[in-house]
């Protein structure tokens, strides 16, 4: 159980304006978004680029998530639609970069290939398309963007903002344990849940300095989350052999998916004990009547 120290915490707060806190925040997420856009721009398929853009997006959207729910009454704020065509078209292509990956760490040299030979008009298709929604992308909307979310975060107390996020990330681990009790248990669905949690979380330990008091639970959650990505990396590319049909005299296609429902049944056994374990080291501000203090 992780005892949160508010005396240090908010010593730490008070000797930095809220201001400073979110425009640091915010510009970092800023920048690293116009970062990779411009890489992105002359070369469309980076691997790094694509998967660097796609992960601050998803910040933004744990971000977005809890500054409407922590703050109902105004109007919700919602990603621009110049980043979300561009997350919606690099989804595709980021999709097969890792059945690439995959193929070419589980299948033999002719069958990897033969894959790419399979799927390059689909690789064409989407370098296409997010060439076009990338040359369509405004700096100016994006940075009208970010003035707006910079003012919704100064409305909050800075020092509030364990007590706010929180409550926010147990509601999605538990989301995650009753997925986890299905009789299939929902693994992709379990992934998003911890996945937004751990963005949650890294608000505060990552530029609110927190590390010291829920680093160890931070650190077990990212790698959980490591283990389903790439436990979805291959369930995407399960779902993609059952979708095509390929000459496998030597049954390569039926090993892979018969590991990966070998991995999947054994992730959500170790799951089933992990979250909850989980979502207790985090029931400190409940339990230490931690509201209280702020």
């Amino acid at each position: 159980m992780e005892n949160f120290d508010f005396k240090r915490y908010n010593f730490y707060i008070c000797n930095m304006t809220k201001s400073s806190l979110v425009s640091h925040y915010l510009r970092q997420l800023f920048l690293t978004l116009g970062k990779q856009v411009r890489i992105l721009r002359v070369h469309p398929t980076e691997e790094d680029a694509l998967h660097e853009f796609r992960l601050q997006i998803k910040r933004l959207r744990a971000l977005l998530y809890f500054l409407n729910t922590v703050i109902p009454d105004k109007k919700p704020l919602k990603l621009p639609r110049t980043l979300k065509n561009i997350f919606r078209a690099s989804g595709f292509l980021r999709d097969l970069q890792v059945q690439r990956k995959v193929v070419q760490d589980f299948f033999p040299e002719p069958w990897f290939v033969s894959f790419l030979k399979t799927t390059q008009p689909d690789w064409d298709i989407a370098r296409k398309k997010i060439k076009s929604v990338l040359k369509a992308y405004s700096q100016h909307a994006t940075r009208v963007f970010f003035q707006r979310l910079f003012r919704r975060l100064s409305h909050l107390k800075i020092s509030s903002l364990p007590n706010l996020s929180l409550p926010l990330v147990q509601a999605k681990l538990e989301l995650a344990v009753q997925a986890l009790s299905c009789e299939t248990p929902a693994l992709h669905e379990i992934r998003i849940h911890l996945k937004k949690s751990q963005y949650l979380l890294e608000i505060l330990v990552k530029y609110f300095h927190l590390e010291d008091i829920i680093h160890d639970s931070f650190d077990r959650l990212k790698k959980i989350t490591a283990r389903l990505g790439i436990w979805h990396d291959q369930e995407v590319f399960a779902l993609y052999l059952q979708r095509q049909t390929f000459e496998d005299e030597e049954g390569w296609n039926q090993k892979f998916i018969r590991q990966h429902l070998q991995a999947s049944a054994l992730l959500a056994t170790e799951l089933s004990e992990q979250i909850p374990d989980l979502i207790n080291a985090l029931y400190w501000q409940t339990e230490e009547g931690a509201y209280s203090h702020v």
